[in-house]
């Protein structure tokens, strides 16, 4: 009699990056309720991520992410928790991935901390996990750098503009 093997696990991608921005906290943390619709996002970027509608970002806001120029197809990704200025947690909700992704933004005594992590499988079938190692792992990488990279020039660049003044105008 032969034991039948279980088969093994299947294994997840993960992606953490993160920034330091030395500047005060919260300049940064103003920033991260704009995700995919700020001014600082990239406008030549291969991670497109665009809100599905319009208003505040909050729990229920749903995403379309795309990776430009790839034969991967679209997904969803919902905001499925959120604390205000500091964390935004999204779930991949339809699509070839499975998983979640994470926003942390941490206070520093110099600064802010932000750090990105996703967790996530293929999902479709052998064809789906083909095309995102072609296409779309190393696309959906360099675009979270080149978000981030984004996020923090602006906010550098924010920081460093004189504030508007006051007084003018007034007798």
């Amino acid at each position: 009699m032969t034991a039948a093997k279980k088969s093994p696990k299947k294994q997840g991608e993960s992606i953490q990056q993160f920034v330091f921005i030395e500047v005060p906290f919260p300049m940064v943390s103003a920033e991260l309720e704009l995700w995919g619709e700020a001014a600082w996002w990239p406008k030549i970027c291969p991670l497109q991520i665009r809100r599905t509608a319009g208003g505040t970002a909050q729990v229920g806001t749903t995403f379309e992410n795309r990776i430009l120029k790839s034969a991967v197809r679209p997904w969803v990704s919902e905001i499925t928790r959120m604390v205000p200025g500091r964390l935004l947690e999204l779930t991949f909700k339809q699509g070839p991935l499975k998983g979640r992704e994470v926003i942390r933004i941490g206070e520093r005594a110099n600064g802010a901390r932000v750090d990105y992590e996703s967790e996530y499988q293929v999902t479709g079938g052998f064809f789906n996990g083909i095309v995102w190692g072609l296409g779309g792992k190393k696309p959906y990488e360099n675009g979270i750098k080149l978000i981030l990279a984004a996020f923090k020039d602006y906010v550098v660049r924010k920081s460093q503009m004189p504030e508007p003044d006051q007084t003018q105008g007034q007798p």
